[in-house]
């Protein structure tokens, strides 16, 4: 046994070399890593951004089981934002790729299952086709008589977290159509019943339907980094193991997913939580197309068209009325402030 003081041999010199390249490589992977761990906690300091890892491979996306993984990286919210929710900042469809139709009419050729119908030859506005609600099965024809789902409610992606957005976030997430999963067509009284509830509240009654839903509802919330209740996360997990379990989605969503990259482009200073008024907690309620409705409930805002009573706030899209005059109007059915409520179809 050689003492410290003992020289080397040249096979001990060969040792020591080696033991330093390894030192050295140690040393880079160690300095790589850390490099990795800057970029993640620059992400981290997103004000919406929660746990969410990368989504699992492209071949998993949409099943049940990616899913579930997906669920587990969401953020535990109250559900219950600390200012007061404004549809107004959300509403609205757009325009954003300049071609005249607006995101509704987007969502509307993408969803029909026959080539659709325009209201004229400069292919604006869509007046025909034909689409099934995801939720029931039901089947629609005329555009009017199709209403455009946020599978996540603005009013709930306000409550996990999108309160915290600038203005111009909210848009883009009321407006968001390169994700199919976030915008559905759907049946009015459907999309009314269904309202601002989250899946521990409401869910579709058929198994396959209440599948397509669970694995739509944490995609939306992953890919826009907003958070879920401990009720909302218990009523998913057991609706995705059932899912999985029965091997549904039959068939998942498998167009590209990502963080939404508006998310990226948040600074601290963007927050700026001014609205101190109360925040009132509403319960959905079904809202039925007005033809048929007894007078004695009609919103009294609304006296020539009658206008369900609602605890949600509604859009033309939610009801059956169109170009009614307009006097009060607290659901802002008339955006450009011309007197007529509803004017397109």
């Amino acid at each position: 046994m050689r003492t410290p003081s003992s020289p080397l041999d040249p096979t001990d010199s060969r040792v020591v070399a080696l033991a330093l390249v390894g030192l050295l490589l140690l040393v880079l992977v160690g300095n790589s890593a850390t490099d990795h761990g800057t970029d993640n906690a620059d992400l981290s300091q997103n004000p919406v951004a929660t746990n969410v890892d990368t989504p699992a491979p492209p071949g998993d996306i949409g099943t049940a089981a990616w899913a579930t993984t997906l669920l587990e990286g969401l953020s535990t919210t109250t559900g219950t934002a600390p200012v007061r929710y404004e549809r107004d900042d959300y509403d609205g469809w757009d325009d954003a790729d300049n071609d005249c139709q607006s995101a509704r009419h987007e969502v509307l050729i993408a969803e029909s299952n026959t080539p659709v119908e325009f209201t004229d030859s400069n292919d604006c506005k869509v007046t025909a086709g034909n689409w099934i609600d995801p939720y029931t099965g039901g089947t629609m024809t005329e555009a009017a008589n199709a209403s455009i789902d946020h599978v996540v409610s603005l009013a709930n992606a306000h409550h996990s977290g999108a309160w915290q957005w600038p203005t111009a976030t909210k848009r883009a997430f009321g407006n968001d159509i390169a994700d199919p999963a976030t915008l559905a067509v759907s049946e009015p009284s459907v999309n009314g019943s269904k309202g601002s509830a989250s899946p521990d509240q409401w869910m579709p009654q058929a198994l396959d339907a209440r599948c397509d839903y669970g694995v739509a509802w944490v995609r939306v919330k992953a890919r826009w980094e907003l958070g879920v209740t401990a009720p909302e996360r218990e009523a998913l997990h057991n609706q995705l193991d059932e899912c999985e379990a029965n091997d549904l989605p039959a068939s998942p969503e498998t167009a590209p997913f990502a963080i939404a990259d508006a998310l990226t482009e948040f600074e601290p200073d963007d927050i700026n939580p001014t609205d101190t008024r109360p925040v009132v907690q509403t319960q959905p309620q079904a809202v039925m197309p007005a033809a048929d409705d007894d007078p004695s409930t009609c919103d009294d805002h609304y006296a020539v068209a009658c206008i369900p009573e609602a605890t949600t706030d509604l859009d033309c899209a939610d009801i059956a009325p169109r170009r009614f005059k307009v006097d009060s109007d607290p659901h802002n059915f008339d955006g450009d402030n011309d007197g007529i409520g509803c004017e397109d179809p």
